[in-house]
């Protein structure tokens, strides 16, 4: 190959060695924003919020039963707490009545399972368990409450009666737990649907990932045949270079000797 052959090849390779350098940036660009891209699908995923099945102990209500003329009855926690407060506004801080004196709510009225019922509390009783009405200390519960539907007391002149009355007319508390199963149910239906959503969502992510991750590897194939071209080209360059000097300096010897 003569010298004129030597510097157009040397000219072709440097012109081919600029251009697979260009390429390989643009191909690191593409796989950084892949990377990009890859990496905000990671923060997506990591701000997804996992769905909990919902614990039946937060569907747990405290239920008050009772017969009250014959008819079982039953009562929320937040109904009780009414009456609790009813009560206890009835029967004041004491006063001085005797062991057999009694407060009637005279036409206030309570309203439970959809009948009125007239209420009671026994005032500065030395009977503790009737005053007023019966609380447990310890649960701060209602264990009975007074309740007729009649006027309270027909004869408030007389205390055997009126303890009879009252003791006859006392409803009595079992408490229990129970689940509220309808909102329970409510709770689980939502809770499924948000773990469709959750993993349809991951499954999106995953897929969108896998995507990213096959292009990178095109990319990266691309690259890594551009660096064998590179390094081709390299070798090329430093044999015509070597070429080319070679000459140069053999001309000079033959003209300069």
């Amino acid at each position: 190959m003569g010298l004129a052959a030597t510097q157009a090849r040397f000219l072709e390779c440097t012109a081919r060695k600029s251009n697979v350098e260009y390429q390989g940036q643009q191909i690191n660009e593409q796989r950084t924003l892949l990377a990009n891209k890859s990496s905000a699908m990671y923060n997506q995923m990591l701000v997804l919020k996992v769905p909990t099945p919902p614990s039946q102990t937060d569907y747990t209500r405290v239920v008050y039963n009772t017969s009250i003329n014959g008819k079982a009855v039953k009562l929320s926690e937040s109904e009780v707490s009414t009456i609790m407060t009813a009560v206890k506004a009835l029967a004041g801080d004491g006063g001085t009545g005797s062991a057999s004196s009694y407060k009637t709510s005279a036409d206030t009225t309570i309203t439970i399972d959809g009948q009125a019922y007239k209420y009671a509390s026994r005032v500065n009783s030395t009977d503790t368990n009737f005053y007023p009405n019966s609380i447990n200390e310890k649960t701060g519960r209602l264990s009975s409450l007074y309740l007729n539907q009649t006027t309270a007391f027909s004869d408030k002149s007389d205390p055997v009666k009126n303890d009879d009355e009252y003791n006859s007319s006392i409803a009595y508390f079992s408490i229990s737990e129970e689940i509220d199963q309808a909102a329970y149910d409510d709770a689980y239906n939502q809770y499924k649907y948000d773990q469709y959503v959750y993993e349809k969502e991951i499954q999106d992510i995953n897929a969108q990932t896998s995507v990213l991750q096959q292009q990178d590897k095109v990319l990266e194939l691309q690259l890594k045949q551009l660096d064998t071209e590179q390094s081709a080209l390299k070798t090329e360059l430093e044999a015509l270079d070597k070429v080319v000097g070679d000459a140069v300096e053999s001309g000079y010897k033959t003209f300069g000797g």
